[in-house]
């Protein structure tokens, strides 16, 4: 066996694990994904740590009878399981290079070595039995042997199980630390102006998985532009995938009522819309393909708050309302001070790059100033479309 691959091994597989936790992104998903491949892994080493004798004799029972590598091919179980945890696809293609230039020569060097000590005993052995991926049965009459306590631990096969829940704790704290904080609860009170008139009042209330807004246009507006809408999103805490939607808009002529739930297994939204204005109304049905995990615009607003807003940090999340899934970045650009009716505000400012009619109704530009402290309040909103500037700003907590 070649010994310099056998010495690339160990510092291979020291330096695979730091980049495994490195440049990991586990979530709950993942983590519940690789563990049970893991598993499968260690008991698959472990069985065969206690059927083989090294140069002692040919390893022909246990998993040896249904593959001639079973620990090799536990190894790549427990590594899959792992790479499954840290959810990162460019760590599993590294791997995979690194199975196919490092062990593949090990294991033909392994027989090599075995061809030469038990010549003919090997050859009908590597005749009926795969190198690698494991046949589905036994030949009859082949000895199944037992597992032996012994050589495990003589294998020293424990370290591996120590090894896997070591690596495994420690993409759990990873994922604990990198989940999003829960949204802070609260109702928002906001007026709003366009251009420099006064345009109404807003409200948004964040309370557990939830988020309300309610928007009215003044009296003075509602002549020329009538608005009263009244829309609720739920989705999932942990996750911060939308679930449902349910929206009643009035805005200028145009009168809907929206209702979506969204089905993030299925990768798919069912969308029931009517306008109750019409005679007679006219229901809209539809079921359209999303991206699986996909947030509204008050979902993403909510998602946002727990992020952690540095300036130069830069986010993205699909955004579904209905239609088309966009992926929108928003990019923290500049930390500045803010003076709204509710008082005066230390702000980070934070931009899409994507506002456009795949999610929203027209065209435009959006800004949003969210306090830079824990809580990352929205104390200020603008946006710009087609027929002018509205801007929302904190009134009171």
């Amino acid at each position: 066996m070649s010994t310099r691959l056998q010495r690339w091994r160990v510092p291979l597989g020291f330096a695979a694990a730091v980049a495994l936790v490195v440049f990991a992104h586990p979530t709950w998903r993942s983590l519940a994904g690789g563990l049970p491949v893991g598993l499968a892994g260690l008991a698959l080493r472990a069985s065969a740590s206690g059927h083989i004798r090294k140069n002692d004799a040919l390893a022909t029972t246990g998993p040896y009878g249904y593959t001639r590598n079973p620990l090799y091919l536990g190894s790549a179980l427990l590594a899959l399981g792992l790479l499954i945890a840290a959810n990162q696809v460019w760590l599993g293609v590294a791997a995979l290079g690194c199975l196919l230039a490092v062990y593949l020569p090990v294991i033909k060097a392994e027989e090599r070595y075995l061809a030469e000590r038990f010549g003919d005993a090997f050859a009908a052995y590597s005749a009926r039995v795969p190198r690698l991926i494991p046949r589905a049965r036994r030949r009859r009459g082949d000895d199944r042997g037992r597992f032996s306590l012994a050589l495990y631990r003589r294998h020293r096969e424990y370290q591996a199980l120590i090894g896997f829940l070591a690596l495994f704790l420690l993409l759990a704290v990873k994922a604990v630390a990198q989940s999003p904080a829960p949204t802070p609860e609260g109702t928002l009170h906001y007026t709003a102006h366009w251009r420099l008139l006064p345009a109404g009042s807003a409200s948004l209330v964040f309370s557990d998985g939830q988020v309300r807004f309610t928007a009215d246009a003044n009296s003075l507006i509602s002549i020329f532009y009538p608005v009263r809408d009244s829309m609720h999103t739920d989705y999932d805490a942990t996750s911060h995938c939308t679930t449902a939607v349910d929206n009643d808009t009035v805005e200028g002529r145009r009168h809907r009522l929206t209702h979506i739930r969204y089905n993030a297994p299925l990768k798919q939204l069912v969308l029931d819309e009517v306008d109750p204005t019409q005679k007679p109304p006219r229901p809209k049905h539809e079921i359209k393909p999303t991206t699986g995990c996909v947030m509204d615009l008050l979902g993403a607003l909510a998602y946002a708050r727990t992020l952690p807003l540095r300036v130069g940090d830069s986010y993205r999340f699909p955004v579904n309302e209905g239609g088309a899934t966009s992926t929108v970045q928003v990019a923290v650009d500049l930390r500045e001070t803010v003076r709204v009716p509710a008082g005066s505000f230390n702000c980070v400012r934070a931009v899409p790059t994507l506002f456009s009619s795949a999610v929203f109704q027209r065209p435009g530009k959006l800004w949003i100033w969210f306090s830079d402290d824990a809580r990352h309040l929205p104390v200020q909103i603008e946006a710009s479309v087609s027929w002018g500037t509205i801007t929302a700003q904190l009134s009171s907590e």
